[in-house]
C-alpha cells in the first residue's frame, strides 16, 4: 500500500527546532548587537510547488533541511530537518510535527514527542500552550484531540479502542 511504503521511506526520528521571538530584555540587548542565532539555507517541501505560505494555519510549507548560525559571523552551523521561524504559531507546529506523529498513533504504532531546552525557551509554551486561547493550545491539547476524535470513528466501526498516554516532565 501507499501508506506502508510511505511510513518505509519517511524517517524514524525528525529534528525540529522553534525560534521563540525575543522578549523584554532581550529586545533592549538585540537592537545593540548582531542577530545571535540565522537561518543562513532553507531547502523547501519539494511538494509546495513554489506555493506562498501566506497562512501558515492553514496550508504550512515544511523547510526541509533549514541550516542556522548560532553566534553571527563564524559561529557554529546546524541543520535541522525543519525549522519553525519565530512567526510561526502553535497550528503551523501542530500540522507539521504533531499531527504526523498523531496519524501514526492512530495507525498503532508507539509514538513521542520530545521537547528539549534550555529553561525559557519556549517548551512549555509549545507543548501545552495556553488553554485560554484556543489558537493557543499547544501540542499536547492538539494532538490529543485530534486522535481522540480518530477514535472516535473507529469506536463507531465497532472496533474495541485502548489507548495509553504519558507525559513526563523533567527538571535539571
Amino acid at each position: 500500500s501507499t501508506a506502508s511504503r510511505d511510513r518505509a521511506e519517511a524517517p524514524s526520528v525528525g529534528v525540529m527546532v522553534r525560534i521563540r521571538p525575543l522578549v523584554g530584555r532581550e529586545l533592549e540587548r538585540s537592537r545593540e548587537a548582531d542577530p545571535c542565532l540565522e537561518i543562513i539555507d532553507q531547502e523547501s517541501d519539494p511538494e509546495s510547488d513554489g506555493e506562498s505560505n501566506d497562512s501558515a494555519s492553514q496550508n504550512p510549507r515544511p523547510t526541509r533541511r533549514a541550516t542556522l548560525r548560532i553566534g553571527g559571523e563564524g559561529g557554529q552551523v546546524f541543520t535541522f530537518d525543519r525549522v519553525f521561524p519565530e512567526g510561526d504559531g502553535q497550528e503551523a507546529v501542530f500540522l507539521d510535527a504533531g499531527k504526523p506523529i498523531a496519524e501514526n498513533a492512530l495507525q498503532g504504532f508507539n509514538a513521542s514527542i520530545f521537547a528539549y531546552g534550555q529553561t525559557g525557551s519556549g517548551k512549555t509554551y509549545t507543548m501545552q500552550g495556553n488553554e485560554k486561547c484556543q489558537d493557543n493550545r499547544g501540542l499536547i491539547p492538539r494532538v490529543l484531540e485530534y486522535c481522540f476524535a480518530g477514535l472516535e470513528k473507529v469506536k463507531k466501526q465497532g472496533v474495541t479502542v485502548v489507548a495509553h498516554c504519558s507525559f513526563l516532565e523533567i527538571y535539571n
